[in-house]
């Protein structure tokens, strides 16, 4: 990747981005700023005005390359760490693995860092959902029942099964699109 003059201006203008994102996800300085770095001189190479920040596009950029470097870091097979959503009885084997595509390692030295790039994956999709939306999926990661989550919301059985479709949708594009 080739920068040009501008956008290696604007790497060198916002370096301290990468050291805040390490900070705020309490990583490694030696072991990620290199990672995250190479998200930065993405970030410049295909930032476009107008769209949003250069700020919030490298935020971006840096959890797209954790998520990358975590998934090819270790040589070994991957394991799914997953969150299931539980069916009532009447939808037995309906389960929805939401983390069905994210590949994320076993490894105990590893944890720490799976579950921040889990957490970032899970707080991303949630902050783009309507409020609806979004507690339902708070209340079935919980693993609630479908009944007690159609009351506390005050809709019937019914209608959340329409909403966890869509959502089991909307998380299948967003992985799609975004990794």
């Amino acid at each position: 990747m080739y920068l040009s003059a501008e956008q290696r201006k604007l790497v060198e203008d916002n370096h301290n981005l990468i050291y805040g994102f390490i900070h705020r996800h309490n990583l490694p300085v030696d072991e990620y700023y290199g990672v995250l770095a190479i998200g930065l001189c993405k970030a410049a190479h295909n930032f476009k005005v107008g769209k949003c920040t250069f700020g919030t596009y490298a935020e971006y950029m840096f959890k797209h390359e954790l998520y990358v470097a975590r998934y090819y870091d270790n040589k070994q097979p991957k394991t799914v760490n997953t969150i299931v959503i539980q069916a009532d009885s009447e939808d037995e084997g309906n389960e929805f693995n939401l983390l069905d595509k994210v590949a994320i390692t076993e490894d105990t030295k590893d944890t720490v860092c799976d579950e921040v790039v889990k957490d970032i994956i899970i707080e991303e999709f949630k902050s783009k959902l309507p409020d609806i939306k979004r507690k339902i999926f708070d209340l079935l990661i919980q693993e609630k029942k479908k009944k007690d989550i159609a009351e506390i919301c005050g809709i019937s059985k019914g209608r959340l099964s329409q909403i966890v479709t869509s959502l089991k949708n909307d998380f299948r594009r967003y992985l799609d699109a975004n990794f």
